[in-house]
């Protein structure tokens, strides 16, 4: 079972659950996609929903040995769903977030609405680009354990992460004088950890996301500079998958979000705080089964839902610091 989760402007956009199974022969076998849709934390679609019956046959998504001219259907649902691929070129080697990759397949992919597209898949990534420049691209920035280093984290990562916090605090408070020198202590965190290696999806992730927390701060934009902020604080976790475990990195994702419904709430924006708990809900869905008595967080995870679907923003900020507390607490296997 495979969790898709996708995020736009820092937000909960889409969430899809994946269910596959390797034959005998090895090639691979998709069963069910259970699909949502996301507005300011809520569900507004399912569409494309579907799942293996006697009505519905599995569908393979990748054969043990492809090769060029290879076609089958990774998703074939009359009305629901529809994706075919036919393989143009194998054996290839793509540049990659840790070096050159071989082995690498390319696909040109048909779709139920008749356009096309094209996808790269790679030992260690699966999926490792779909679209192009021209249009909308997908591409993978890092992959855990793929791209995990041996050796223990630098100590300009451990400023990174300092000054990442620092960021996310500073426009908490709307503060344009402490945001200012936060963005140029992590404008200085940022340049030492470039010295030590950041795979180039990431580096023009966290370019774009620190230049639109700056422009923010100088208009004084405290709506964009937190988006901006929270955008940069997810880059840098995702960034500690290259020394630390997947578990490890989620629990310093759930105390962010934790953090960050504090801030929702003092802006009365029901509808991030919304988002906030339904990207702690998905998670804590992943990580759960990696920690040591998780039950103090699943009852904070419950209040706080109870809380924010009832709008009750201060109920909200006690859950909040409830699962904070229950977070802080927690062992990872």
């Amino acid at each position: 079972m495979i969790q898709y989760v996708a995020y736009l402007n820092g937000r909960i956009q889409e969430v899809a659950i994946d269910r596959y199974a390797q034959a005998d022969d090895g090639s691979v076998w998709y069963f069910s996609e259970d699909y949502s849709a996301y507005e300011d934390g809520k569900v507004t679609d399912t569409e494309g929903t579907w799942v293996v019956d006697d009505k519905v046959p599995a569908a393979m998504i990748m054969p043990a040995h492809p090769q060029v001219g290879d076609v089958y259907r990774p998703e074939n649902v009359p009305e629901v769903v529809f994706e075919e691929v036919r393989v143009d070129k194998v054996d290839m080697s793509v540049p990659g977030p840790s070096g050159n990759i071989s082995g690498a397949m390319e696909v040109d992919e048909l779709h139920m609405d008749g356009t096309r597209e094209g996808k790269i898949f790679a030992p260690g990534y699966g999926e490792f680009s779909t679209g192009g420049p021209g249009g909308d691209l997908e591409a993978v920035s890092l992959a855990s354990p793929t791209d995990k280093r041996a050796d223990p984290a630098p100590a300009e990562f451990g400023a990174l992460t300092a000054a990442a916090r620092a960021v996310v605090q500073a426009v908490a408070g709307s503060d344009a004088e402490r945001a200012k020198q936060a963005a140029t202590t992590l404008d200085q965190a940022w340049t030492a950890a470039l010295a030590k290696g950041i795979p180039p999806q990431m580096v023009s992730a966290m370019k774009r996301d620190m230049g639109e927390f700056t422009s923010a701060i100088d208009v004084r934009d405290w709506k964009a500079a937190q988006s901006a902020a929270l955008r940069v604080a997810q880059n840098e976790l995702d960034l500690r998958l290259l020394y630390q475990r997947v578990v490890d990195v989620d629990l310093a994702r759930m105390t962010m979000w934790a953090n960050q419904l504090p801030i929702d709430v003092a802006a009365d924006d029901s509808g991030a705080v919304v988002a906030d708990v339904a990207a702690l809900e998905r998670i804590w869905e992943r990580s759960r089964h990696g920690v040591q008595s998780p039950g103090p967080v699943d009852t904070a995870l419950q209040e706080l839902r109870r809380a924010a679907e009832g709008e009750d923003l201060r109920a909200v900020d006690r859950a909040a610091g409830t699962l904070s507390q229950a977070v802080t607490g927690l062992h990872a296997r």
